[in-house]
């Protein structure tokens, strides 16, 4: 959720289901309550995929960007389906999403409790 925080500027964000329920899809969240079923649905299955080929085929992710991306591309490929206006608009969160990730810096370092005297 923290990648949504960013990317939107939000405030806050749905900690849970149920808080997402409540706020995001009785509109008042960055998008309508339809994008946002859209792209829960995306990332949704992304995962599921990505867990079934992790438990079943043991094939996992390199970096979890790979996870983002394949998200993206789903969403990308079911936006045909999408109204003319909700295109436009998922565009333009593909593309922040995207500028975001591309800004993201990951940290180099391991977390390690082990510290050098």
């Amino acid at each position: 959720m923290t990648i949504l925080k960013e990317v939107f500027d939000l405030e806050s964000v749905p900690r849970s289901l149920h808080e997402l329920l409540e706020s995001w899809l009785y509109g008042k969240g960055p998008l309508s309550s339809w994008l946002i079923m859209f792209v829960f649905a995306g990332f949704a299955w992304t995962l599921w995929v990505t867990r079934n080929n992790m438990a079943i085929e043991k094939v996992f992710p390199k970096m979890p960007s790979d996870v983002l991306y394949g998200a993206l591309s789903l969403l990308q490929k079911w936006m045909i389906l999408l109204k003319e206006d909700d295109r436009w608009r998922m565009s333009q969160v593909k593309d922040m999403v995207v500028c975001w990730m591309r800004s993201f810096k990951t940290n180099a370092t391991m977390p390690t409790d082990i510290h050098e005297i």
